[in-house]
């Protein structure tokens, strides 16, 4: 089943060939439904809404669910929870 992405913050949810609603939000522009390229932490938005997800290179930490910041070693995925970026994946 594939999903037919739709333009963010029109009023159209991300859905499945069926017309089934595939998520509960809506995703921003930002999100990506494919391959992630992973950035450097300075790049992410300040303003993701909340399930935002990137690849970052750069993170402090790869504890899961820690809050994230630049300028370490580390290539993690990033969840957006509405007030910080947080360790989804290493």
């Amino acid at each position: 089943m594939a999903i037919t992405p739709q333009v963010p913050n029109q009023g159209v949810p991300m859905t499945d060939r069926e017309g089934r609603c595939k998520v509960d939000q809506w995703y921003p522009f930002f999100v990506s439904l494919g391959p992630f390229t992973p950035i450097k932490f300075a790049q992410l938005p300040t303003n993701a809404l909340i399930g935002a997800t990137a690849i970052v290179t750069d993170s402090n930490t790869a504890t899961w669910g820690a809050t994230v910041a630049g300028g370490g070693a580390n290539q993690v995925g990033v969840f957006w929870n509405g007030l910080h970026w947080t360790v989804w994946a290493k």
